[in-house]
């Protein structure tokens, strides 16, 4: 039943969805879609485009319009990983792997609580492994493999202060989408490197997409150069079984917590720096 309820949830939700990009972690992908909608003429302004070169899969809805207006923002996007194995392995063979996500944001701005948000996302995900169908190495080739099943992912409140110079969520919340990642992974096919390097899972309980788990976040920018992030994630992997469709909101846990923190460093990355862009990071657990 929560799957058909899920697909038609699904299909009436395009319409007023407000951006179809895979190119980032998930709550990136829901920002940028926050930011579209809401700097978006109204539909009636815009210029007619074709099909082809339009920002939004179904145009400028008078529904999206109204509801960015109040705060509101939807987005989805969905990747396929078709992928192959010619030689090698235990055997030859093809699998389709594939991601569907729904992100919703609420923007408390207009009510006067200045950059409050909650933020949620779902994900569906379906297909088969050819890791574990044909070559049954180590890591997944598949970037999207993991989860197939119907689940809520994020579930959380955030807000930013003095110039969004210090940030903070609290909620169900992926530990992968602060910690361990870099456009560079997103670059990569195998699971092995996108979006986290896959060998974190073997050593503690980590969480990243499409698992969340109860945490709280906080990131701070004293100098524009310097990022500093710490949080505290619910150390239970069992809730992020696939059972429980993310909807196992215990606390319970006999491993107790995952204390992460990270300090980044950014190079030449200001808007009148001329030199090679850079990035050094810093993090334990």
């Amino acid at each position: 039943m929560i799957c058909y309820i899920f697909v038609f949830f699904v299909f009436f939700t395009q319409l007023f969805a407000g951006s179809h990009k895979f190119s980032k972690i998930s709550q990136e992908r829901g920002e940028e879609s926050s930011v579209y909608v809401q700097e978006a003429p109204p539909p009636e302004l815009q210029p007619e485009e074709s099909w082809w070169n339009r920002k939004y899969f179904f145009g400028g809805t008078y529904l999206r319009q109204k509801l960015a207006d109040y705060g509101i923002t939807i987005a989805s996007t969905y990747v396929t990983d078709l992928l192959g194995n010619p030689i090698g392995g235990r055997r030859q063979g093809f699998a389709y792997d594939g991601s569907y996500g729904l992100f919703a944001t609420i923007d408390f701005t207009k009510a006067g609580l200045t950059d409050f948000l909650i933020y949620s996302g779902m994900a569906w995900r379906t297909g088969d492994s050819l890791t574990l169908e044909y070559i049954d190495n180590q890591f997944n080739v598949s970037q999207i493999w993991g989860s197939e099943t119907v689940r809520l992912v994020q579930l959380y409140i955030s807000q930013t202060f003095f110039c969004k110079r210090l940030k903070y969520k609290l909620g169900r919340l992926c530990a992968g989408d602060d910690f361990l990642t870099s456009p560079l992974y997103w670059q990569y096919v195998s699971n092995a490197f996108d979006g986290n390097p896959v060998s974190i899972f073997f050593n503690i309980p980590f969480s990243a997409y499409p698992g969340a788990t109860w945490g709280a976040y906080l990131e701070g920018r004293p100098w524009d150069w310097l990022i500093i992030k710490a949080a505290v994630f619910n150390a239970n992997s069992e809730i992020q079984k696939d059972e429980y469709h993310g909807v196992n909101f215990t606390f319970k846990s006999t491993n107790g917590v995952v204390w992460v923190t990270e300090w980044d460093v950014l190079v030449n990355q200001a808007c009148n720096d001329t030199g090679l862009p850079g990035n050094y990071k810093l993090g334990f657990y």
